[in-house]
């Protein structure tokens, strides 16, 4: 659900996968390999990008946000 969760709230903040990577400060190959499900973030990544997208880290591990 992750995977599916982070593309929903990237796309709602209109952020491109390039622009959060900027400010997770990892490489947009890395936000694409956790939306592809290859990779799963740590749990401080997890947090900050969170916290960028405005949203709690049980929203974006938990809610079923995939339509």
């Amino acid at each position: 659900m992750f995977k599916s969760n982070l593309k929903y709230y990237r796309e709602q903040n209109k952020l491109t996968q390039k622009q959060l990577a900027l400010q997770v400060e990892v490489s947009k190959e890395y936000i694409s390999q956790i939306e592809r499900g290859i990779k799963n973030p740590g749990f401080f990544t997890a947090q900050k990008i969170a916290k960028i997208l405005g949203i709690t880290i049980d929203e974006l591990f938990f809610k079923n946000k995939s339509n």
